[in-house]
């Protein structure tokens, strides 16, 4: 059994935030959940607070389905996520 981190995280790997392109949704921001093992993983671009929660829900599910725990670590700079949802 592994423990499998579910990655939240609102800025790319240049420390800029992460913005759809300008043709989709007018390059609006959004925040990335996702997580990689050598076998399976995900990734969900999302644009609001459901989203996120609901990426996050599903990912526990899926790595909880392969026999693996799940640890959240969020990389934002002001983070209240556990405050806003139950992780």
């Amino acid at each position: 059994m592994n423990v499998v981190e579910i990655i939240i995280n609102d800025k790319d790997f240049n420390g800029e935030y992460n913005k759809f392109d300008k043709s989709y949704k007018d390059g609006q921001r959004y925040v990335s959940v996702g997580f990689s093992t050598s076998t399976y993983g995900m990734g969900s671009p999302c644009s609001t607070s459901k989203e996120i929660a609901d990426s996050i829900q599903h990912a526990k599910k899926v790595i909880t389905s392969q026999g693996d725990k799940w640890k959240i670590v969020d990389k934002r700079k002001s983070s209240n996520l556990e405050r806003f949802f139950n992780v």
